[in-house]
């Protein structure tokens, strides 16, 4: 029995089960390089795996942005949680600290590091890489997704963008007519007094016919739009009944 027991602790020890990884992406900011934590969702799997990168709102890393991780995770995908925060001495900036328009936009690189970290591992699939923010980090990512130079200047450009009830108001700065470098995806609550619908609109209305951009607007919350988000554009990467992903 005691012998049983070991064969039994060996295969489990050597079972292909990979938990949560703390992590650290660098990025450049005023001619110096920080260290961004994040947390690694990675899959278990022989094959390189499409990837995201997931972005916070002003309240820093929340149990939304985790379940969304965990959540692709269970899909197949790769997913990477950024703290853009905490190595800059902040925590909670939904009050009266409200990141700048120049915090915002040099925010933004974060997410060029982000993807270039995940396109130097090797067991993501550098080819098939996308990012995700949420409100604050949703309106900074939106200026990622949209800003005229920001694709042809990343290292790793995304197959996808996926804005969750964005800060629109973000975009304000990058002129009147807008291109979209990558599909993209916006979710949006109806309810929602923080981020309204009327403001992202606004942005739609600038985006040059074409583009490969889609909106959804859920008729309740933020939370809504968040599973919108999930069940429209981020698929499992491998095909099944009912479902496609936009990173194949």
């Amino acid at each position: 029995m005691r012998g049983f027991l070991s064969v039994l602790l060996c295969l489990f020890c050597a079972s292909p089960v990979l938990a949560q990884q703390a992590t650290r992406v660098p990025v450049e900011q005023a001619g110096h390089t920080i260290q961004l934590t994040a947390q690694l969702y990675r899959p278990a799997s022989p094959q390189p795996l499409p990837a995201v990168a997931i972005f916070h709102g002003c309240g820093g890393v929340g149990v939304n942005n985790t379940r969304m991780a965990e959540l692709l995770k269970s899909w197949g995908y790769v997913a990477l949680v950024v703290d853009s925060f905490s190595a800059r001495g902040l925590k909670d900036v939904c009050g009266r600290n409200w990141p700048t328009q120049a915090a915002a936009e040099a925010r933004a690189h974060d997410i060029d590091a982000a993807l270039a970290w995940l396109g130097k591992q090797s067991f993501v699939d550098a080819k098939r890489l996308a990012f995700m923010g949420y409100s604050y980090g949703g309106g900074v990512a939106m200026l990622r997704a949209l800003s005229p130079s920001s694709d042809n200047e990343a290292p790793a450009p995304a197959r996808a963008a996926i804005l969750v009830y964005p800060d629109c108001a973000l975009v304000d700065a990058l002129g009147a007519k807008l291109a979209v470098h990558q599909p993209t995806l916006i979710a949006m609550a109806a309810l929602d007094d923080w981020t309204p619908v009327s403001q992202c609109k606004a942005v739609l209305d600038r985006i040059a016919q074409g583009s490969a951009c889609r909106c959804a607007i859920s008729r309740a919350s933020a939370i809504a739009a968040s599973r919108a988000a999930a069940a429209a554009h981020i698929t499992a990467p491998t095909r099944r009944p009912g479902r496609r992903s936009s990173l194949t």
